[in-house]
């Protein structure tokens, strides 16, 4: 469920960064869970990161607790689709609510088993990869909030079940090597398999 609402105190400065790094025309909402218990601030940039496409972050994820290897690292998700599909905010939205809300950790490297499936049924790319936010390099290393503290954006990849495998048994490294070679589009929900596996 969506509603229009601006962000608080920091996701109206995560929200100023975003824009002044991600272009495009943008619109916020706040998602709010099954139960309406949580809610997570969204952006929506439309034309970006070029004509034709949408680019989608979480805004106010970084409230949430992500302790990943003993360090709370805050992160915001993003991602890309053609114009027109939303479904990806949805993907995004759930994410967040896992992290927030059962404690899933979201890394570089880390995937969310089913996310896409769960509102894309036909897709040949069910599982979400999280990946250094590459597409925009002023995100990259994180940024930092006045009052609060370091940000770090991570970008959604759908990748296929064959991708997910090679993961678990090859490493990060290599799996972001493979898609690389392969030319994956990250807003490609229904790509060929970069692996056999």
């Amino acid at each position: 469920m969506t509603t229009s609402a601006a962000p608080g105190h920091h996701g109206r400065e995560v929200s100023r960064l975003a824009l002044a790094v991600i272009g495009g025309t943008p619109k916020s909402f706040n998602y709010v869970d099954e139960d309406e218990s949580h809610k997570v601030g969204m952006a929506r940039f439309v034309g970006a990161p070029v004509a034709g496409f949408t680019t989608w972050s979480t805004l106010t994820l970084h409230m949430a607790p992500n302790v990943f290897h003993g360090n709370d690292v805050r992160v915001e998700l993003i991602g890309v689709a053609p114009e027109g599909e939303e479904r990806l905010a949805d993907v995004l939205a759930s994410s967040a609510f896992f992290i927030i809300k059962d404690g899933w950790v979201a890394s570089a490297g880390s995937v969310f088993h089913d996310l896409v499936r769960m509102y894309v049924p036909d897709t040949t790319t069910p599982h979400v990869l999280w990946s250094a936010a590459q597409l925009w390099p002023d995100l990259v290393d994180g940024v930092d909030v006045a009052g609060f503290r370091a940000v770090h954006w991570l970008v959604a990849t759908p990748v296929t079940d064959d991708e997910a495998l090679y993961l678990e048994a090859t490493g990060y490294d290599a799996l972001d090597e493979r898609l690389g070679a392969a030319s994956v589009d990250l807003s490609d929900l229904w790509h060929r398999s970069a692996v056999s596996y």
